[in-house]
């Protein structure tokens, strides 16, 4: 049976209800917990962000590059 700690990770919403002081093994436990819960559910919420929402079209429009209108006042006063 895994500790209290480590019961109360699978149970939390979210690392940041860890209220052990850090670096001590309840702290360590409940990490260990949180991540189990996470890793035991379903990943389709983990890795979404992973993909392109759209495929690269090889038919796209090239990127026209803009070149910097010239200042008025360097082209009124030549300096």
């Amino acid at each position: 049976m895994r500790s209290k700690a480590f019961q109360e990770g699978i149970k939390a919403k979210s690392y940041h209800d860890n209220t052990y002081s850090p670096g001590s093994a309840e702290f360590n436990e409940f990490e260990r917990g949180q991540t189990q819960k996470l890793k035991r559910s379903s990943s389709v919420g983990l890795d979404y962000s992973f993909y392109i929402v759209e495929p690269l079209s090889l038919y796209a429009k090239p990127i026209e590059v803009v070149k910097p209108k010239p200042y008025k006042y360097k082209s009124t006063f030549g300096k």
